[in-house]
């Protein structure tokens, strides 16, 4: 066992790829897994006709060519998962990138520590499945090995130049399956200039000026090849991203209201464009936005620093489990290597430390704003990554042997303790994501049951479903990667979310003759094609979505209509869980 865990030079490679494909293979056979968001699965609809839609191979989250390359082959091979493929294959890259290093610091029992954390983190990973997580998989895995490089100032493979040009490679393909990710990448991956020496970087010049202009030369061949359309989308999705994602689109009170009275909104406006529904364009566009985040803007307020706070403690709150862990996890690896660490140069502890400060300053940063997992999780196993290299610099140092039995002893203990707490987080977590996904399959299997019989049912062919909520909706929660489309074959789901007002949403809405948004909230009365659609837990739940889309109708639609949602086809319980299918209709 000892010698397994302590691999040297490029048999680490080897030993890291084995096992995450044994780890994946396990997760994919034996285990439930699913998208993480519906940005994935509203991906899939954009780049494949297999939606009931017309496809887009422009997509601004992606790189020029790839996008269109998803497209094309979706239209080669309708059938195949390629989306999926594509992620899965993007994350076990990442993987066996992180594990070969992992396996090369290794010393002793120390890989063995990790363990828990590792696999409540890379479970999370390939159970809920991401391109954002792929993505950062994958650049991080290239990073921690350039870390590695550098702090170890050996190359681990036998030809270097070879070794450096998959590693670019590896970081471009993260790059183009997310490109703003690579961001986030490239700024957590500073604190290795820590460690770099002057000959270590004129060496690998060339390369990294190589993928730079690689990368802003996919960016410029996107703006030049767009058309007045993409850029018109482009600009009114960067601002839609930060009204849904940022601190500016939340609520400030008295800041709020002014912004609502200027932008000429109604609160109830502001929840309906809150909610992820079907965006009204006439009232919801690139300029009303940017006056309600300029004037919503918590900074002219003073509320900046108290409502980043808020964002620290509410995200500890939400994920506080896989924080712990983390925690946990850095104190059992860094306890177990003390004697090793005691050993290290004062300018390389010193070095160390700043490294993992600024990670972890990055890391509250980001937790301050936006921290969602398919972001954190794959930045807590960078982090851990770090921590594991850097706290093993000592492996091959003589001990100086004035490390007693008794203070030994006591330094185990401590890392066993903290390995302990780590695993106790790491089974709070696994339980939840188990139950999260179990849930899904059944309810997946429900949907799938209702819809067969609303098929059968409808007077009328291919009925046009429209979510009533779309974060709880027929989405990505529902979704096996490797499957797609199979899992909702009958599905014909109206765009919603960030797919509003892009070029894909303006052909469909020309294919069926419909001008703008609001046109098509009003081809909805009154047809019997149209069907809103409903996933609640509760009649308190149904009531609230019913009445603000009602509101929403009566206000800007249709005044003075008396439109109102009536059930068509109703499949919930007595506790009013389940599937209710609506129609807007009209008395006049």
């Amino acid at each position: 066992m000892r010698k397994f865990l302590s691999v040297s030079g490029h048999a680490g490679f080897l030993k890291g790829f084995l096992v995450a494909g044994l780890f994946v293979g396990i997760v994919l056979c034996f285990l439930p897994v699913r998208y993480e968001a519906n940005d994935d699965f509203g991906l899939i609809t954009y780049l494949s006709d297999q939606s009931g839609f017309r496809s887009g191979a422009y997509h601004p989250t992606l790189s020029a060519g790839f996008g269109r390359l998803l497209s094309t082959l979706y239209r080669v091979q309708p059938g195949v998962p390629w989306y999926g493929l594509i992620i899965y294959s993007s994350a076990f890259a990442g993987m066996s990138l992180m594990l070969s290093v992992l396996f090369r610091s290794a010393k002793g029992l120390s890989l063995l520590l990790a363990l828990p954390l590792l696999c409540l983190l890379f479970l999370h990973v390939f159970t809920f499945a991401s391109f954002t997580s792929a993505s950062l998989m994958l650049e991080f895995g290239v990073l921690l090995c350039l870390a590695e490089w550098i702090v170890r100032d050996e190359c681990p493979a036998r030809k270097a130049r070879v070794y450096g040009l998959l590693l670019a490679l590896g970081f471009l393909i993260g790059y183009f399956l997310r490109w703003r990710m690579t961001l986030y990448a490239i700024a957590f991956g500073m604190p290795a200039l820590f460690f770099v020496k002057k000959r270590q970087l004129s060496r690998a010049a060339p390369l990294l000026v190589a993928v730079g202009l690689v990368m802003v030369g996919d960016r410029a061949i996107f703006h030049l090849t767009s058309s007045d359309e993409q850029k018109a989308y482009l600009e009114y999705n960067h601002l839609r991203a930060q009204f849904h994602d940022r601190v500016g689109g939340k609520s400030h009170g008295d800041l709020t209201r002014k912004a609502l009275s200027k932008t000429g909104w109604a609160f109830e406006d502001y929840g309906f464009y809150k909610s992820w529904i079907l965006y009204d364009s006439r009232l919801f566009n690139t300029q009303t936005l940017r006056t309600f985040l300029e004037e919503n803007d918590p900074k002219q307020g003073g509320a900046f620093l108290r409502k980043g706070r808020e964002g620290l403690e509410r995200q500890f709150r939400m994920e506080n489990h896989y924080t712990l862990a983390l925690i946990f996890g850095a104190l059992c690896i860094l306890s177990a290597r003390f004697e090793d660490l005691l050993r290290l140069s004062k300018w390389d502890r010193i070095k160390s430390v700043l490294a993992l400060g600024a990670i972890g300053a990055g890391i509250l940063y980001v937790m301050s704003f936006r921290f969602v997992p398919r972001v954190f999780v794959p930045l807590y196993i960078y982090f851990f990554g770090v921590c594991f290299l850097l706290s093993h610099l000592g492996v091959g140092v003589e001990s100086d042997g004035r490390a007693g039995p008794v203070r030994k002893g006591i330094i185990l203990a401590c890392a066993f303790a903290f390995c302990m707490l780590t695993g106790w987080q790491a089974v709070a977590q696994g339980k939840i994501n188990n139950r999260i996904l179990q849930g899904s399959n059944l309810e997946k299997a429900y949907i799938q049951k209702v819809l067969s019989v609303v098929k059968d049912k409808s007077p009328v062919p291919d009925p046009v479903l429209i979510l009533m909520n779309p974060m709880t909706g027929l989405g990505a929660q529902y979704v096996h990667p490797l499957k797609e489309f199979s899992d909702f074959s009958d599905l014909r789901i109206f765009p919603s979310g960030w797919s509003v007002n892009s070029p894909r949403y303006a052909s469909i809405l020309k294919e069926m003759g419909l001008s703008d948004g609001r046109a098509f909230l009003k081809w909805m009365i009154n047809n019997p094609k149209a069907l809103v659609v409903l996933l609640t837990r509760s009649d308190q739940e149904t009531w609230r979505w019913k009445a603000m889309w009602e509101s929403y109708f009566a206000r800007r639609i249709a005044p003075g209509r008396g439109t109102s949602l009536v059930p068509v086809y109703d499949f919930r319980n007595k506790g009013g869980v389940g599937l209710v299918f609506f129609s807007m209709r009209s008395s006049r």
